[in-house]
């Protein structure tokens, strides 16, 4: 066998695998025809229905989704005013507190200073 007979051989042989891939497909969609439980249209008709079925559920819980984003966040804003108000709240009276604690301290230091500077004066010179 020469090179020639070879590749002529070869060329056969793929064109028999093509020729009974398209025997394969056409004996296929013959089949799905015969036995198609509905018609072409009502295949059409039922599967654009369906399409539009999952189309609107997508949305549908889109929506839904969005919706629930939207509360949630709401509640979020509304519970975080809840808590800076309280915050600030809190805040105020440790201030009154602090102050009232410096007031105290103040006081306690000049009553202190003044008891001092009283004995100071009662004791009589080492001079």
């Amino acid at each position: 066998m020469t090179d020639k007979d070879i590749v002529q051989e070869k060329s056969n042989h793929n064109n028999s695998g093509f020729r009974y891939f398209l025997l394969g497909g056409v004996l296929a969609a013959s089949a799905a025809l015969l036995l198609a439980p509905k018609s072409g249209r009502e295949t059409r008709e039922y599967l654009t229905t369906k399409a539009r079925e999952g189309k609107d559920y997508i949305y549908k819980e889109a929506h839904q989704a969005e919706e629930k984003f939207l509360s949630g966040k709401d509640k979020i804003r509304s519970e975080a005013k809840e808590i800076l108000s309280r915050a600030r709240e809190i805040t105020k009276k440790e201030k009154f507190i602090v102050l009232e604690a410096i007031e105290a301290g103040k006081e306690a230091y000049r009553t202190e200073r003044d008891s001092y500077l009283q004995r100071e004066k009662s004791q009589p010179s080492a001079q």
